[in-house]
């Protein structure tokens, strides 16, 4: 093989998969990115615990917003952690931004609402979803005073404040990543992955 032969065959091989993408069908997958004070809440749960994934990125946060709340909702913060565990519930900010992901997460008040009637609120979305587990709605169900509590708590100790202050920055950054996001069909690749 002469080295232009050679040459072509490797930039064939490397040019391949963005040539393919130039001819392929739109993208299916439609980005939304959009701020949660909600979701960021729950999210913000696992620091308030203690947990040893999540205190190396957020201990400035929690060394700022911890001291505000309580030591009762605190050490129950670190608790309800270690039952979601403990009943197979998994970890509890990921697993209760599941239930609460149809809509009812916009902020503390509308979650507070949403959990003090789960049933009537976000039994029918969470029933209807491909992530429904009686036994995760009726471990959720037992704790959701004492996460009405929580929430409460951290309304009151200035969390939408907080998170403002945190996250100044966020909406540029929000109006930006549709655009860089755009090219990327994750719909496409996981059924190419999947079959």
């Amino acid at each position: 093989m002469d080295r232009r032969s050679f040459i072509a065959a490797a930039l064939g091989v490397f040019a391949a998969p963005a040539l393919a993408q130039l001819g392929s069908s739109p993208s299916r997958t439609r980005w939304k990115v959009r701020s949660s004070e909600g979701f960021d809440a729950l999210a913000f749960l696992g620091p308030l615990a203690g947990g040893e994934l999540y205190l190396p990125y957020y201990k400035a946060d929690v060394d700022v917003f911890a001291p505000r709340l309580p030591a009762a909702v605190s050490a129950d913060i670190g608790a309800l952690w270690k039952d979601a565990e403990a009943a197979g519930f998994g970890l509890l900010g990921p697993s209760l931004s599941v239930i609460f992901s149809a809509g009812h997460d916009a902020d503390l008040k509308t979650m507070i609402d949403a959990v003090a009637s789960p049933d009537a609120i976000l039994l029918p979305a969470y029933r209807s979803s491909p992530y429904w587990e009686e036994k995760d709605w009726g471990w959720f169900v037992s704790v959701a005073p004492r996460l009405r509590k929580i929430f409460e708590t951290m309304l009151d100790a200035g969390f939408p404040a907080f998170l403002a202050e945190r996250t100044a920055t966020l909406d540029q950054r929000i109006a930006e990543l549709p655009r860089s996001l755009a090219g990327f069909d994750v719909i496409q690749q996981q059924e190419k992955l999947t079959g």
